[in-house]
């Protein structure tokens, strides 16, 4: 095999000996983008984000207000015969509003499921 001189691990030993450099001190601005490289402000892509947050906050709002007041009140339509002449035989007078009242509580159990509330 080959031999290896008598000084060849000497360089090592002086490198791992060497103080390393100290890295430049912490500073706030340092700390704040370490990770992050922000762009400048611009205020036409500032105002094109908030028109976008804002319209789709409306449509997400008006969704759910749809569903919310609307979607109940036309499946629960069929129960106003039922509701008006409540007892026993209700379920027998109306069986779609029990059918639908059923529906939506299966909806609301997979909703709370769904978002673990």
């Amino acid at each position: 095999g080959s031999a290896a001189a008598p000084g060849a691990n000497s360089d090592e030993a002086e490198t791992l000996a060497t103080p390393q450099p100290t890295p430049p001190p912490r500073t706030r601005r340092n700390r704040r983008r370490r990770y992050f490289d922000a762009p400048r402000p611009d205020a036409r892509r500032g105002c094109r984000a908030l028109f976008a947050l804002l319209m789709g906050l409306s449509v997400w709002t008006g969704f759910w207000n749809g569903v919310a007041l609307c979607l109940p009140a036309e499946v629960v339509a069929c129960c106003a015969s039922a509701e008006a002449d409540p007892g026993p035989k209700q379920l027998v007078r109306a069986p779609w509003c029990v059918l639908a009242k059923v529906t939506l509580m299966a909806l609301g159990t997979c909703g709370l499921w769904a978002t673990r509330s």
